[in-house]
């Protein structure tokens, strides 16, 4: 396992607990403890972990959000699932908001070349779609968080309020079966009840480690959200829960 892969896991387990321990991730990878000190201490470098003795905590820097480079290497397989099985719902003449998020940026890179519109403030789907000459691409404006790629605050939130989207399609920091989804800032998460509101029929793109977080800020509840489409991986229980609200329709995408 290359030392990237293996601390973009590290870095997927403290999303999830409070802490890791050198022990315990030496046997968990095959790798010696001084190895595993090398991802910690590259980890802490970067500002998103803090050493420990015997192992490491989670930073804020961390708990706001991964950098896009980051996020958009990870579970390609079933964020690929996810969005084909949305992408046929799209039809030409249609208005499409899409968020920052990595598993929309990879739904952009499948829609197709056909007369649509889409609204986005992310600077990553701007530049896939723009080579694609009968796709209208409408930027937010607003802050660019180097760190997201999201444009963010008063300007994108003022240019979403403009339009009316046929559908939106969008992820999260986190699930919570009973409350709805949410974001790890109140900046992202005004920003994205903007674009739920701007609205017809809102999708919700997860996979199954956003059920394993707790949400900080809410951005919608489940009676907002049309439609989750997670991956085959998610926890029955949760998805059955969510199913058992009857207000949102959930699709299992198989990879």
């Amino acid at each position: 396992m290359m030392p990237a892969h293996r601390q973009n896991l590290i870095l997927e387990r403290l999303e999830r607990q409070s802490m890791v321990r050198v022990a315990d991730l030496s046997r968990e990878f095959g790798v010696t403890t001084e190895t595993i000190r090398r991802d910690l201490e590259q980890l802490s470098d970067g500002g998103l972990v803090s050493r420990t003795h015997g192992g490491a905590v989670a930073t804020e820097a961390l708990h706001h959000d991964r950098p896009f480079r980051d996020r958009s290497t990870q579970r390609l397989d079933e964020k690929s699932a996810i969005a084909r099985a949305v992408v046929e719902d799209i039809k030409p003449g249609e208005i499409l908001g899409l968020d920052a998020s990595s598993t929309s940026t990879v739904l952009a890179d499948l829609l197709p070349d056909v007369a649509i519109t889409v609204v986005t403030n992310s600077a990553a789907i701007i530049q896939t779609l723009g080579s694609r000459p009968n796709v209208t691409v409408i930027a937010t404006g607003g802050v660019l968080d180097p760190q997201t790629m999201a444009f963010t605050g008063t300007i994108a939130e003022s240019t979403i309020r403009r339009f009316t989207f046929d559908r939106l399609f969008i992820s999260c920091r986190g699930i919570d079966p009973n409350r709805g989804v949410g974001e790890a800032s109140d900046e992202l998460a005004r920003l994205k009840q903007c674009m739920i509101e701007a609205a017809s029929a809102v999708y919700v793109l997860a996979d199954h480690t956003k059920f394993d977080r707790r949400p900080a800020f809410q951005c919608a509840t489940w009676v907002e959200i049309n439609t989750l489409v997670v991956d085959s991986k998610a926890p029955k229980a949760a998805v059955d829960a969510i199913k058992q609200l009857n207000t949102t329709r959930v699709i299992t995408a198989s990879s």
